[in-house]
């Protein structure tokens, strides 16, 4: 798997949620998933696998099981699921 990017579809609590090693951030769409949420000001813009910018409305935390915490999770309206980085969970922990 060496400098190939890999992808896993999962559910938690019927969220879908793509596991993927090539992600910089976590992202989610939906805002009620957020614990100590803080408003993006300004336009800051995540850029999707096809090309699109969408713009970051707001970062937080998200509780994910009761021992995992991802932190810095950005909404994003226009994301249509919720994404889990790899290298941002590594560094982590």
């Amino acid at each position: 798997m060496a400098g190939n990017g890999v992808c896993f579809f999962t559910s938690v609590d019927s969220h879908i949620w793509i596991i993927d090693s090539d992600a910089s951030d976590h992202i989610t769409p939906d805002l009620s998933l957020l614990h100590d949420v803080k408003v993006f000001f300004g336009c800051c813009y995540i850029t999707m696998c096809n090309g699109k910018k969408a713009q970051i409305k707001h970062i937080g935390s998200l509780v994910l099981s009761p021992g995992l915490v991802l932190k810095g999770v950005l909404h994003v309206l226009d994301f249509h699921f919720n994404l889990l980085s790899i290298s941002k969970l590594i560094k982590q922990f």
